[in-house]
């Protein structure tokens, strides 16, 4: 199977993106010669998603690959929704595993494979689960709870109020 390239939107002449997810610059005349086009390299931004910069004009924009994978290889663009990965790896841009989704479709992916950023994966967590499920059975003020286990005392009460960590009921993950 060959790699199909279309141009991307708002870029055409300057940069075409592939059904593989990968985006390259093409070949232009400039006034001091020719430019060739080269493959480009995306970065993974802090949530872990190819992200590509693109200029035009002396002008630099950032664009999510997975986005740019489906806005070409669509008829429409619909900008309220997300492009989703049905496999639930953030990494792989194929236009085989990307569709548009609602929010809620999308959140409901993320959930299903495992890649929502919940408990001790979000990066500013403090506590671990095991401790949260301590702590909504400690008896003591919860300033004192707090003191012990170095957080404020709003964390506590919204812990034991079930406003935060609310996924884990008595100890089991939900």
């Amino acid at each position: 199977m060959s790699e199909t390239w279309r141009a991307v939107r708002g870029f055409e002449g300057f940069y075409e993106v592939s059904d593989l997810g990968r985006v390259r610059s093409v070949d232009r005349a400039l006034e001091c010669g020719r430019r060739p086009g080269r493959l480009l390299k995306p970065y993974r931004n802090n949530m872990g998603y190819f992200t590509i910069a693109l200029w035009r004009d002396g002008r630099g924009a950032k664009f999510l690959v997975h986005r740019l994978v489906l806005i070409a290889f669509s008829e429409s663009y619909p900008p309220d929704l997300h492009a989703a990965h049905n496999n639930g790896i953030c990494t792989d841009n194929r236009l085989s595993n990307l569709r548009w989704a609602t929010r809620a479709e999308n959140m409901h992916d993320k959930i299903a494979h495992g890649t929502l950023a919940r408990r001790e994966r979000i990066g500013s967590a403090k506590l671990t689960a095991a401790q949260i499920v301590a702590i909504r059975t400690e008896a003591g003020t919860q300033r004192a709870i707090a003191a012990r286990y170095g957080v404020d005392q709003s964390a506590i009460s919204n812990i034991k109020r079930g406003k935060n960590w609310a996924w884990l009921d008595g100890g089991s993950i939900v």
